[in-house]
């Protein structure tokens, strides 16, 4: 990957100035080797929490104890903290993974790790960082096959063919992905993810009869999404909030799904409304 892409990744993220002003983020951090939990004074290391998209407590067995499944982790430290960032990922990717918490939240592991992605891999996790300059660094922990919008193998062969009146249905699987979504755009964002993941064509029309299709067989599930902007604190605070007239950042998306649609049905259910004529045909549009 390049600098320039590099930089692009996470000005997805939207990484503002004063980032770290490390007393207004919570902390992460590793429990010392042999303890399987220690109070946030007790870590063995930590950086501090950008933001994070995370799903429902699960019980690990491994940990023997309630984890949040994450599904992306914005990571900032200060200037010289590249160790302990590298480190988290480590920890976090590890196999077993080490006791990783979040402050005001509690253990956490790879949502890969629990299901319902456990059986569904394999999963590659990234790491990557960036410098902020004096104002420390910024990492990004991700799965790109679930947070790209075009991974770059999406499609799968299933084991067996659907049916759908008799006939045979495409043999194609199509693994979880995340939908990451301002507010308002949920259903166009869904079928603009789905369209790149099934060999079939999806017209924008669709868009709401297929979210409501997908929200009906439970294929969605709504995800947690945090984000920590803190502002400058002490004497520099007010010149900045006489002279600056922009608004306060915001994250690039508000909300987040884990999608999973079952490529057969979805083409079943496609058949059947355009046979009942709730969608309208490609050919008369």
């Amino acid at each position: 990957m390049s600098k320039q892409q590099h930089r692009q990744r996470h000005r997805r993220y939207q990484v503002p100035p004063g980032i770290v002003e490390h007393t207004a983020l919570p902390r992460i951090g590793v429990a010392p080797s042999g303890k399987r939990y220690s109070a946030a004074g007790e870590l063995e290391y930590a950086a501090f929490v950008h933001g994070y998209i995370a799903g429902e407590p699960l019980w690990d067995e491994q940990q023997g104890r309630e984890v949040h499944p994450l599904f992306l982790l914005s990571l900032v430290g200060a200037p010289g903290d590249s160790p302990v960032l590298r480190g988290l990922f480590a920890a976090l990717v590890n196999t077993p993974p080490r006791p990783v918490t979040i402050e005001g939240m509690g253990s956490v592991v790879l949502a890969h790790q629990v299901a319902p992605l456990k059986d569904q891999g394999p999963w590659h996790w990234t790491y990557s960082q960036v410098s902020l300059g004096d104002l420390g660094l910024h990492a990004l922990i991700e799965c790109p096959e679930l947070t790209l919008p075009d991974p770059r193998s999406v499609q799968q062969p299933a084991s067996t063919s659907g049916t759908s009146n008799g006939a045979t249905l495409p043999a194609v699987s199509c693994r979880p992905f995340l939908l990451l979504v301002p507010d308002q755009q949920t259903e166009e964002a869904y079928l603009q993810r789905l369209d790149r993941r099934v060999p079939w064509p999806l017209h924008e029309r669709w868009a709401a009869w297929l979210w409501q299709v997908a929200q009906r067989r439970k294929w969605v599930t709504p995800l947690t999404v945090r984000w920590f902007f803190p502002q400058a604190s002490g004497e520099a605070e007010a010149p900045c909030a006489v002279q600056s007239t922009e608004p306060p950042p915001q994250p690039i998306f508000a909300s987040a799904w884990l999608c999973q649609p079952e490529a057969a049905d979805v083409l079943a259910d496609i058949q059947a409304g355009l046979q009942a004529g709730v969608l309208d045909r490609l050919t008369d549009i």
